[in-house]
């Protein structure tokens, strides 16, 4: 293979991770989510797009995060979102719901990331 081939493939293999990290992994995540959601919090159609487009956000960042070897700032982005803690019952419902949103949200991009990096070492990808 040569060097363009090479980097080719590279850059085929990183850019299938990234469109596979937005709407399959967010679709994914919300059919996991809908035995959780409840009338308990209703949300209008604008409210659904920021949390579908947050997710595919802190997904492609955790993929590049992974993939760029930081694993340490995927735990940072994941403690930068514990902070919605909140003392209200209804408030902390909503907000272990969106945590585990969260959780679920970086579980799809960790193995497609990790997936990734797999296929790139036994395929002779690595950079």
């Amino acid at each position: 293979m040569t060097p363009t081939e090479h980097a080719l493939a590279r850059a085929a293999l990183v850019l299938v991770a990234y469109v596979l990290t937005t709407w399959p992994a967010g679709q994914l995540v919300s059919w996991l989510m809908r035995r959780w959601a409840t009338a308990n919090f209703p949300t209008d159609e604008g409210t659904q797009r920021v949390g579908r487009h947050i997710g595919y956000v802190e997904r492609i960042i955790m993929v590049t995060f992974v993939l760029g070897g930081h694993y340490d700032a995927v735990g940072l982005l994941i403690a930068a979102k514990s902070i919605l803690r909140v003392s209200d019952e209804r408030a902390r419902q909503q907000t272990e719901y969106i945590l585990l949103g969260t959780l679920l949200s970086v579980a799809a991009a960790l193995l497609l990331a990790m997936a990734t990096r797999y296929l790139r070492g036994i395929l002779g990808l690595q950079p």
